[in-house]
Order: C-alpha cells, then structure tokens, then sequence
C-alpha cells in the first residue's frame, strides 16, 4: 500500500490510511489463535495494563547509508487480526533510500512525521508485554531494527523449515501462497498484511500440529 499517512498521537507520529477491521478467510484456522491466546489467558493479558496474550509483528525498512536499514513503520496486529499498532516513524540518520520497491514507504508519506524510534517502542509495550506472544517472520531481522529484545516468540520461518535445511528459509510470500492460498508482497510490501499472514500460518501450525507442512 503506497497511500498516504494520517497524523496520530497528537503528531507524534503517523499511521498508514486503512480500516482496523479484518474477517480472516475462511478455513485459515483464525479460532485457533483464538484457542491458542485464550491458552495464554485469553486476547488480553490480565494484570491491569493492554498488554495482549498474542500479537503479530511486521515492520518496513529504509536505507540510511549504503547498508544500513531503519525501521520506518510498525504494524502490530492482535490474536484476531485487529490492527493494534501501524504507524510511520523517522529515523535518527537522513534516509538514502526509501527502498520504496519494497517498503512502500516514500518521502512523502514521512513528511511531517515526527515520531522516533524509542517513541515508537513506547508505544509498541502498551501492547507487548513479558509474557505475550510474539509472532511474526524472520523476526529476528524486525527485533534488531527494533533494537528490542523478547523471549516468548513463535517465528513462521522456523515453523516451516525450507526442504534444503539449514540456513534455506522459506519466504512468507512462498508460504502464504502455498498454505493460504492468497498472494501478497505481489509489489509494495505491506506490513500489516504480512503480520496478518504470519499469523494465519501460526494459526495452522496449531491446527494441525508441529509436523504439519
């Protein structure tokens, strides 16, 4: 998605144009997240905070020098697809290139945005506690964008190991077409989608068991 950015928190930030609300497809195995958080202690953890039993990560990323990549949007999704989290940040360091190709992320769209990194983080444990699930693909990759740390995570690309072994991986566009049965990162990629899908793949590893796919 290449749409504009809205102004969030005051103008702290910014948050991709676009519905919250998501129906699954049909089949995908999304009451098994449910079933799955509800194990945790339900959608929500309760200890008086937001923090979520579940939630699915996806970032965007930027170019600031010729290797060095910056987190410039965060999309947290909960157990049930909901969005959670989707905003626009600025990084520290003059972006070279906004790997648009890619990212979907254009000058324009962080025109304005003033939202930082350990803000956007602030914001992310309103959500994302010790003890929530952290889903998402290749997550080590968004963690270290992230500068972040968590221990209770479930990575797709683990859950579907490439047929080659070690260190082969299978790419969440690859899985999602093969097990959902739907196309995304076709052009721009989209990191709520992608945490959706990562989602949904997490879902079927719970229906069918470890050894499935």
């Amino acid at each position: 998605d290449s749409g504009g950015a809205t102004g969030s928190g005051g103008g702290a930030g910014g948050r991709k144009e676009g519905s919250t609300r998501y129906t699954p497809p049909t089949g995908t195995g999304e009451s098994q997240i449910a079933t799955k958080a509800s194990a945790v202690g339900g959608s929500a953890i309760h200890d008086g905070s937001e923090h979520q039993a579940m939630v699915a990560l996806d970032c965007e990323m930027c170019y600031c020098g010729p290797n060095k990549l910056e987190v410039t949007r965060i999309s947290l999704v909960g157990s049930h697809g909901e969005v959670l989290m989707d905003e626009l940040v600025v990084p520290d360091e003059p972006i070279t290139d906004h790997n648009t190709q890619y990212s979907g992320i254009t000058a324009a769209m962080l025109e304005g945005i003033t939202m930082t990194l350990p803000q956007a983080r602030t914001h992310m444990m309103r959500f994302l506690g010790p003890q929530t699930i952290l889903v998402g693909h290749a997550l080590e990759n968004d963690l270290a964008a992230l500068r972040l740390v968590h221990t209770r995570v479930i990575d797709t690309g683990h859950l579907f190991p490439h047929p080659r072994g070690p260190p082969y991986r299978q790419g969440l566009k690859v899985l999602t077409q093969r097990y959902l049965n739907r196309a995304i990162q076709t052009g721009q990629h989209d990191s709520v989608e992608d945490a959706r899908a990562a989602l949904e793949l997490a879902a079927l590893k719970f229906r069918h068991g470890r050894l499935w796919g």
